[in-house]
């Protein structure tokens, strides 16, 4: 800039031109924006291998606006006025021949991109100088346009190849002087639905056969014969398959031994295929879907094939998110954790603990009568229990 003759502010290269109590402009040489930038007395500055030092220059700040496509320039100037976190919002709007003139000489020397900007403060000397050179629109751009200097539009009609008269349309050299104000409004730019969650195991699935099949492999494997079809009913009291088993006669020993293999068994791929939705599934995502987002929550210990179940079952479009809590005596406690997390205000699910962590995240609970715990056993805990949505 200096090299050709542009007119800017005084700069200082050592600490002997500087006066100790004089204060000067100082901002990183590699900065950002104005991240750095202010105000030091002389005796304060020592770096100026990192830091540009100059003269202060004095409001009011101008940017020029401009626009150079095809040899021709197009400019506008903004006065600032009012400034808010480094942002124009009152601006004085006009034409200036002067600093056109400057604009279209650093704009034949310099080629720079179709839209720039030049900034003009005042020397000690009282003369204009460039105090900034930014090769892209400007912040205050909108400004420009309510004015009717509509850049937008100008450069689009470069890209589709529109005459350059008609390009300059868009940009009026004579812009009327005017004050502008920007007015700043609070805009909704998405409204979230309530989130509800869903159970999964006994609440859209059903895995009933799964867990009287997983017991009857075991038994198979041991000799042993049991009538297991009343699996499910004896489960839905709170009640496990050890006591199952010792209900049925066996020893407690072997009980324990079968219920821990069981346990180990339950999550296997080759069981978890067994598993199909209850009928009304669908049916009840659909009607939530339309006033909540729904999340998934499970109790399981084998996280990759809830998944790829959730997959294969095809009800991912109904969730915004899948969750996973391990299933063991601090299940309620995790799903509490994820319903608050979510902001969750409904959650539907078959059992004590799902129960349990809906009123530990203080979440309207609602029941489903069809999975591992029947309404009874939610009415022992809770006199006043809700009625069940599906029984």
């Amino acid at each position: 800039m200096e090299a050709n003759g542009f007119p800017i502010p005084k700069r200082y290269h050592y600490v002997k031109s500087l006066e100790s109590n004089k204060r000067y402009f100082i901002k990183p040489k590699n900065g950002v924006g104005s991240i750095g930038a202010r105000q030091a007395k002389g005796s304060e500055i020592t770096d100026f291998e990192h830091l540009v030092v100059q003269e202060i220059c004095h409001e009011s700040e101008f940017t020029t606006e401009c626009f150079f496509h095809d040899g021709k320039i197009a400019t506008v100037t903004r006065e600032r006025i009012v400034a808010k976190a480094g942002v124009c919002v009152k601006t004085r709007i006009f034409h200036s021949p002067y600093f056109e003139a400057i604009a279209e000489r650093f704009a034949r020397l310099a080629q720079p991109p179709k839209c720039f900007n030049l900034q003009f403060m005042k020397n000690a000397q009282g003369d204009f100088v460039i105090t900034d050179v930014n090769l892209r629109l400007a912040g205050g751009a909108s400004l420009s346009y309510a004015a009717g200097w509509d850049e937008i539009s100008a450069l689009a009609k470069v890209m589709m190849g529109k005459p350059t008269e008609e390009i300059f349309e868009m940009l009026p050299k004579q812009v009327s002087e005017q004050y502008i104000v920007r007015q700043y409004s609070d805009i909704v730019t998405q409204r979230n639905k309530p989130t509800m969650a869903f159970d999964f195991d006994g609440t859209l699935l059903d895995s009933r056969s799964r867990h009287i099949t997983v017991l009857n492999d075991i038994l198979k494997e041991r000799h042993l014969s049991l009538k297991t079809d009343d699996l499910i009913a004896y489960k839905r009291s709170n009640r496990n398959t050890r006591q199952f088993l010792v209900a049925k006669g066996l020893d407690e020993s072997v009980a324990q031994d079968i219920h821990k293999e069981w346990i180990k068994r339950i999550e296997d791929e080759r069981y978890l295929e067994e598993d199909r939705l209850y009928d009304h599934a669908h049916s009840m995502l659909e009607t939530y879907a339309q006033t909540y987002d729904c999340i998934l929550i499970s109790a399981r210990n084998n996280r990759d094939g809830f998944f790829r179940q959730v997959q294969r079952l095809g009800l991912e479009p109904y969730f915004k998110g899948c969750f996973v809590v391990p299933s063991n005596t601090a299940t309620p406690h995790a799903k509490a954790t994820l319903l608050i997390e979510h902001n969750v205000c409904l959650f539907i699910g078959d059992t004590l603990s799902d129960y349990q962590a809906a009123c530990e995240a203080k979440v309207t609970f609602q029941h489903v009568n069809t999975g591992f715990h029947d309404e009874a056993l939610l009415k022992s805990y809770v006199p006043t229990f809700n009625k069940p949505i599906l029984s």
